[in-house]
Protein backbone atom coordinates (compact mmCIF):
# COMPACT_ATOMS: atom_id res chain seq x y z
CA UNK A 1 0.00 0.00 0.00
CA UNK A 2 2.66 2.31 0.56
CA UNK A 3 3.86 1.63 -2.50
CA UNK A 4 0.74 3.27 -3.93
CA UNK A 5 1.17 6.38 -1.47
CA UNK A 6 4.57 7.26 -2.92
CA UNK A 7 3.61 6.66 -6.44
CA UNK A 8 0.48 9.04 -6.29
CA UNK A 9 3.24 11.72 -4.47
CA UNK A 10 5.17 11.41 -7.41
CA UNK A 11 2.58 12.23 -10.00
CA UNK A 12 1.49 14.92 -7.60
CA UNK A 13 4.56 16.38 -7.52
CA UNK A 14 5.38 15.94 -10.87
CA UNK A 15 2.09 17.97 -12.00
CA UNK A 16 2.55 20.39 -9.56
CA UNK A 17 6.66 21.18 -11.29
CA UNK A 18 4.80 20.86 -14.51
CA UNK A 19 1.74 23.20 -13.82
CA UNK A 20 4.57 26.09 -12.17
CA UNK A 21 6.67 25.51 -14.84
CA UNK A 22 4.09 26.50 -17.06
CA UNK A 23 3.39 29.23 -15.73
CA UNK A 24 6.30 30.51 -15.60
CA UNK A 25 6.99 29.95 -19.06
CA UNK A 26 4.08 31.73 -19.77
CA UNK A 27 4.77 34.88 -17.74
CA UNK A 28 8.33 34.79 -19.08
CA UNK A 29 6.21 34.60 -22.52
CA UNK A 30 4.01 37.60 -21.52
CA UNK A 31 6.93 39.68 -19.93
CA UNK A 32 8.81 39.68 -23.22
CA UNK A 33 5.92 40.76 -24.95
CA UNK A 34 5.25 43.78 -22.64
CA UNK A 35 9.57 44.60 -22.92
CA UNK A 36 8.72 44.42 -26.71
CA UNK A 37 5.99 46.99 -26.81
CA UNK A 38 7.49 49.11 -24.67
CA UNK A 39 11.18 49.03 -27.39
CA UNK A 40 9.04 49.70 -30.02
CA UNK A 41 7.08 52.65 -28.16
CA UNK A 42 10.65 54.26 -27.12
CA UNK A 43 11.83 54.13 -30.99
CA UNK A 44 8.55 55.51 -31.72
CA UNK A 45 9.08 58.33 -29.71
CA UNK A 46 12.93 58.96 -30.38
CA UNK A 47 11.62 58.98 -34.19
CA UNK A 48 9.16 61.42 -33.02
CA UNK A 49 12.07 63.76 -30.85
CA UNK A 50 13.70 65.36 -33.83
CA UNK A 51 10.58 66.81 -35.68
CA UNK A 52 9.91 68.05 -32.22
CA UNK A 53 13.25 69.78 -31.51
CA UNK A 54 13.58 71.59 -34.96
CA UNK A 55 9.74 73.15 -34.48
CA UNK A 56 10.87 74.59 -30.98
CA UNK A 57 14.06 75.66 -32.70
CA UNK A 58 11.94 77.51 -35.42
CA UNK A 59 9.95 78.85 -33.12
CA UNK A 60 12.67 80.43 -30.91
CA UNK A 61 13.81 81.40 -34.37
CA UNK A 62 10.90 83.17 -35.34
CA UNK A 63 10.61 84.60 -31.60
CA UNK A 64 14.20 86.14 -32.53
CA UNK A 65 13.06 87.68 -36.14
CA UNK A 66 9.44 89.54 -34.21
CA UNK A 67 11.77 90.55 -31.71
CA UNK A 68 14.30 92.34 -34.17
CA UNK A 69 11.69 93.80 -35.98
CA UNK A 70 10.18 95.07 -32.74
CA UNK A 71 13.32 97.26 -32.34
CA UNK A 72 12.99 98.61 -35.87
CA UNK A 73 15.88 96.13 -37.75
CA UNK A 74 14.82 94.97 -40.72
CA UNK A 75 13.92 91.63 -41.97
CA UNK A 76 16.96 91.12 -43.85
CA UNK A 77 19.13 92.30 -41.09
CA UNK A 78 17.17 90.08 -38.70
CA UNK A 79 17.84 87.08 -40.85
CA UNK A 80 21.51 87.85 -41.30
CA UNK A 81 21.64 88.47 -37.19
CA UNK A 82 19.86 85.57 -37.00
CA UNK A 83 22.65 83.48 -39.26
CA UNK A 84 25.44 84.96 -38.02
CA UNK A 85 23.87 84.36 -34.18
CA UNK A 86 23.63 80.31 -35.68
CA UNK A 87 27.59 80.91 -36.59
CA UNK A 88 29.02 82.45 -33.83
CA UNK A 89 27.19 79.54 -31.57
CA UNK A 90 29.67 77.21 -33.30
CA UNK A 91 26.55 75.09 -34.73
CA UNK A 92 27.69 75.11 -38.35
CA UNK A 93 31.00 74.20 -38.45
CA UNK A 94 32.94 71.15 -39.92
CA UNK A 95 32.19 67.69 -38.04
CA UNK A 96 35.19 67.86 -36.15
CA UNK A 97 32.84 68.82 -32.73
CA UNK A 98 32.90 66.86 -29.78
CA UNK A 99 31.29 69.56 -27.21
CA UNK A 100 27.26 69.26 -26.94
CA UNK A 101 25.21 72.16 -28.53
CA UNK A 102 23.85 72.98 -25.31
CA UNK A 103 26.44 73.84 -23.68
CA UNK A 104 27.84 75.82 -26.74
CA UNK A 105 24.56 77.50 -26.87
CA UNK A 106 24.83 78.05 -23.18
CA UNK A 107 28.27 79.76 -23.68
CA UNK A 108 27.27 81.44 -27.20
CA UNK A 109 24.47 82.95 -24.58
CA UNK A 110 27.06 84.43 -21.93
CA UNK A 111 28.78 86.29 -24.62
CA UNK A 112 25.83 88.03 -26.12
CA UNK A 113 23.58 90.36 -24.52
CA UNK A 114 19.92 91.63 -25.31
CA UNK A 115 17.96 89.75 -27.94
CA UNK A 116 21.03 87.60 -29.06
CA UNK A 117 21.46 86.81 -25.21
CA UNK A 118 17.73 85.72 -25.17
CA UNK A 119 17.75 83.95 -28.43
CA UNK A 120 21.14 81.84 -27.11
CA UNK A 121 19.26 81.09 -23.89
CA UNK A 122 16.16 79.40 -25.97
CA UNK A 123 18.28 77.62 -27.87
CA UNK A 124 20.21 76.07 -25.22
CA UNK A 125 17.29 75.27 -23.63
CA UNK A 126 15.85 73.42 -26.46
CA UNK A 127 19.36 71.66 -27.09
CA UNK A 128 19.35 70.82 -23.23
CA UNK A 129 15.57 69.19 -23.66
CA UNK A 130 16.53 67.39 -26.84
CA UNK A 131 19.23 65.70 -24.99
CA UNK A 132 18.04 64.96 -21.63
CA UNK A 133 14.85 63.59 -23.73
CA UNK A 134 16.70 61.37 -26.04
CA UNK A 135 18.50 60.46 -23.00
CA UNK A 136 15.80 58.98 -21.20
CA UNK A 137 14.16 57.58 -23.80
CA UNK A 138 17.49 55.52 -24.85
CA UNK A 139 17.50 54.23 -20.90
CA UNK A 140 13.59 53.54 -21.21
CA UNK A 141 14.79 51.43 -24.09
CA UNK A 142 17.88 49.90 -22.51
CA UNK A 143 16.05 48.82 -20.00
CA UNK A 144 13.13 47.29 -21.88
CA UNK A 145 15.78 45.50 -23.96
CA UNK A 146 16.99 43.93 -20.75
CA UNK A 147 14.02 42.98 -19.26
CA UNK A 148 12.96 40.99 -22.48
CA UNK A 149 16.19 39.34 -22.69
CA UNK A 150 15.61 38.03 -19.34
CA UNK A 151 11.99 37.27 -19.48
CA UNK A 152 12.85 35.47 -23.25
CA UNK A 153 15.49 33.53 -21.21
CA UNK A 154 12.25 32.78 -18.68
CA UNK A 155 10.24 31.21 -21.10
CA UNK A 156 12.44 29.29 -22.96
CA UNK A 157 13.43 27.48 -19.34
CA UNK A 158 13.35 23.36 -19.61
CA UNK A 159 10.67 22.40 -17.14
CA UNK A 160 9.32 19.13 -15.66
CA UNK A 161 7.68 17.53 -18.91
CA UNK A 162 7.61 20.19 -21.35
CA UNK A 163 8.58 18.21 -24.03
CA UNK A 164 6.17 15.46 -23.29
CA UNK A 165 3.05 17.49 -22.42
CA UNK A 166 4.13 20.40 -24.68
Amino acid sequence: MSWIVAGVTAAVGAYSAYSSGKAASGQGESQSRLSQLEIDEAKEALNKLEPVRAAKMQVAQQEFQFGSEAFGIKKMDAQQQLSTAIQKSGLVTSAGITQKKSSMWKQFEHGQKGLMGEFGKAMGGIEEWFEGEKSRIEGVQKRAGLQKKAADEQSGAWYLGKNIFG
